[in-house]
């Protein structure tokens, strides 16, 4: 058996207990990664210490 992440189910997880992903890579970086991204780099700098 070849497993090619821990934190990524198999084909086997997939076909033993139906596993799906909730989003696509797509919509996961369109949706959450790419917007979290530039809320976080898009306001002003914090203060330095």
């Amino acid at each position: 058996m070849r497993v090619d992440s821990p934190r990524t189910p198999t084909p086997r997880a997939r076909e033993d207990w139906g596993w799906k992903a909730a989003c696509s890579w797509e919509r996961a970086f369109d949706e959450y990664l790419v917007p979290s991204i530039q809320k976080r780099y898009s306001g002003p700098p914090p203060p330095a210490k």
